[in-house]
């Protein structure tokens, strides 16, 4: 049991990384190593994806902001029924943080859009 917890201790702390504590008063940017945000490889593939394809649940615009000290992302969905239970919050790594929970959602700080279709 305690190799266990040792071996999830060990992955926390080697995976993604956090960021670093002057980071968390700068962009999102920043926190993530990058010098822009959108250039993260997997939100650059998200917002190539929303440019480039036409449908009734498309991402139209992603907001970055504070979630417990996190850079956070949040894509939001076209369309009344693509999203009827929240947004999926993902971090830097692109790891989802939390998806349809309007409380969490509510406590994200310092949000500002940083890509609008």
């Amino acid at each position: 049991m305690k190799a266990l917890l040792l071996l999830c201790c060990c992955l926390l702390m080697f995976s993604c990384g956090a960021p670093e504590w002057s980071d968390l008063e700068e962009g999102a940017a920043s926190a993530c190593n990058l010098e822009e945000a959108t250039n993260l490889p997997w939100l650059r593939e998200m917002i190539e994806q929303a440019e480039n394809e036409q449908g009734v649940c498309q991402v139209f615009r992603v907001d970055q902001g504070k979630y417990k000290g996190e850079t956070v992302f949040i894509p939001y969905m076209t369309g009344a029924l693509c999203c009827t239970c929240g947004n999926v919050v993902y971090n830097c790594c692109g790891d989802v943080v939390f998806v349809c929970d309007w409380d969490k959602e509510d406590k994200i700080k310092r949000k500002k859009m940083i890509w609008q279709r």
